[in-house]
């Protein structure tokens, strides 16, 4: 069965940027796109209509196949870049949910 990630993105108004990579941070951001890849993972963007929503999903074949795309990740360094774009757009006013098929997730 899929496994289904989505990172969901709420700005306060179209003049706050969403969080993203930092220039300093483009080498990883490019392993992490080869990682998905590597891994099968689709990677597919929304956005709402007024521009203040935007949700990155994230589509593997099964949640071992996701699971070993995140341990890839954290491998990298990625949980520490990570956790600095999400400081950045939670400093922003940026909400920040994250659901896994369909169901609101709390990373631990």
């Amino acid at each position: 069965m899929a496994h289904v990630v989505t990172y969901k993105y709420t700005r306060p108004n179209v003049l706050v940027d969403f969080p993203t990579a930092t220039a300093s941070q483009a080498d990883w951001d490019i392993e992490r796109r080869s990682l998905l890849t590597t891994h099968g993972i689709d990677l597919t963007y929304n956005v709402n209509e007024d521009g203040t929503v935007a949700e990155a999903v994230l589509t593997a074949e099964n949640q071992e196949t996701f699971q070993t795309y995140l341990t890839a990740i954290e491998a990298g360094g990625g949980t520490e870049i990570l956790q600095d774009i999400k400081q950045r757009g939670e400093s922003d006013g940026v909400t920040i949910e994250i659901f896994v098929n369909g169901v609101e997730h709390t990373p631990s």
